[in-house]
């Protein structure tokens, strides 16, 4: 009897268990700072992403356990006309100060249109502590 519980019990164990890739690959919302935070990192090269008409609205930063790092932005095209949203309108501040600019991507907003995208900044040991464009 003891011998069937135990088999039973690896059985519900094992089929139950999920490959530690996948748990390292599940996305979570990362805890955020404290809304008017002010960070004064060094920016010596003055890198920044270039000015447009887009203002970030919102975002919600996002990563895993093998230090990919995401973002949900939410952005207002300020223009009279439609605008290309790409990612050198947007720039990511690590937590070791390094200013990251986010993958490839264009998305079409129509005069002020808002929109909220999703887009992947790479994978870095230090997280996302916020997200930077340039009106």
């Amino acid at each position: 009897m003891k011998y069937v519980l135990i088999v039973s019990l690896l059985f519900v164990f094992k089929v139950n268990a999920v490959p530690e890739d996948v748990i390292n690959d599940v996305i979570t919302i990362d805890a955020t700072l404290v809304i008017g935070a002010e960070l004064a990192f060094p920016n010596p090269r003055n890198v920044r992403p270039i000015q447009s008409d887009f203002e970030l609205i919102n975002s919600v930063l996002m990563s895993n356990e093998v230090g990919d790092r995401w973002a949900v932005v939410t952005v207002r095209n300020n223009a009279s006309g439609s605008r290309a949203l790409q990612e050198k309108h947007l720039m990511g501040l690590l937590g070791n100060g390094e200013r990251v600019s986010p993958e490839s991507f264009t998305v079409n907003l129509s005069a002020k249109e808002i929109l909220s995208t999703t887009v992947f900044f790479g994978r870095y040991k230090f997280p996302l502590l916020t997200i930077i464009t340039r009106e």
